[in-house]
């Protein structure tokens, strides 16, 4: 579990053998950022979440709530 105000993922990777959880303020995913998550990938966003060109990806289940959503080309 990380907890924080933003996380900026541009380009990165953040992934997990199991389960994934994220709680942010905002996330900055973008230009082929990835999270990836083996299991259960939860993230919870009190603000935007910027995925355009990234990937959010789960083998499991993707649970996703945010205040607003770009995933343009994501």
């Amino acid at each position: 579990m990380l907890t924080a105000d933003n996380l900026n993922n541009q380009n990165g990777v953040v992934s997990g053998q199991q389960g994934v959880q994220l709680n942010l303020g905002q996330l900055n995913n973008s230009g082929a950022g990835s999270v990836y998550a083996k299991n259960t990938l939860g993230l919870t966003l009190t603000g935007a979440s910027n995925n355009d060109q990234g990937v959010l990806r789960s083998d499991g289940t993707l649970d996703l709530k945010a205040a607003s959503l770009a995933n343009t080309g994501g």
